[in-house]
């Protein structure tokens, strides 16, 4: 059986292939496909990757809808002071869909040490002269 374990809005999930789950709110659009990423462990028939802290893996997932939460009621009260405070909110969460667990192919692993390497090579700027200044004060 083919399963990662990954890590999105601040929650690690163990997914596997047509899965569906419910996560904090994503920012693409229903219907949109894309991949997840960092994926911290991937296991499959033959091998296992455990990730220090991530691996590259690509795991596809499909945004079916957006949706609220149940709500969550929180309730203060301290007594003998007729402190009474009573918040509710409904958090808003994404359900996708796990489209496809597998390894990244060597085309995109070429991609990404181009796009590493302009990204470095644009990153290079020219530092500043700092020029020391020293404010003597006199003294009586």
């Amino acid at each position: 059986m083919k399963y990662a374990i990954i890590q999105t809005g601040g929650h690690q999930f163990k997914v596997t292939e047509n899965q569906i789950l419910e996560v904090n709110r994503l920012p693409q659009k229903e219907g949109e496909i894309f991949a997840l990423t960092p994926v911290l462990f991937y296991k499959d028939e033959e091998k296992t990757e455990i990730g220090m802290p991530t691996i590259p893996v690509i795991v596809k997932v499909e945004i079916l809808k957006h949706l609220k939460g149940n709500k969550i009621e929180v309730f203060k009260y301290k007594s003998k002071v007729r402190y009474r405070r009573h918040i509710g909110f409904r958090p808003l969460l994404t359900q996708i869909k796990i489209v496809q667990i597998g390894e990244k192919t060597v085309e995109n692993k070429k991609e990404e040490t181009k796009k590493t390497e302009v990204a470095k090579v644009t990153s290079k700027k020219p530092t500043p002269n700092k020029k020391s200044t020293s404010i003597k004060t006199k003294s009586k």
